[in-house]
């Protein structure tokens, strides 16, 4: 993984907050990472936790519905 360009387009989420943005886009992927997924699957996870982060205020969306961001 290390040394690897990742690309993934972006979700198109309503963007009401970006705070929390990035904090949650970075769980997501370490979340992933610890988990033993791929590279790929981390940058996915990433984009999913941060997408969640920003449709509500002060990011908390994700903690609205938690089983939306995680990776079965």
């Amino acid at each position: 993984m290390f040394g690897t360009l990742l690309q993934r387009g972006s979700k198109k989420v309503p963007d009401v907050d970006t705070t929390g943005a990035g904090d949650a886009f970075n769980t997501g992927f370490i979340h992933a990472w610890l988990s033993g997924e791929n590279a790929q699957t981390c940058l996915a996870a990433g984009v999913t936790f941060g997408s969640l982060a920003l449709q509500a205020a002060g990011g908390t969306a994700i903690l609205r519905d938690p089983e939306q961001g995680l990776i079965t």
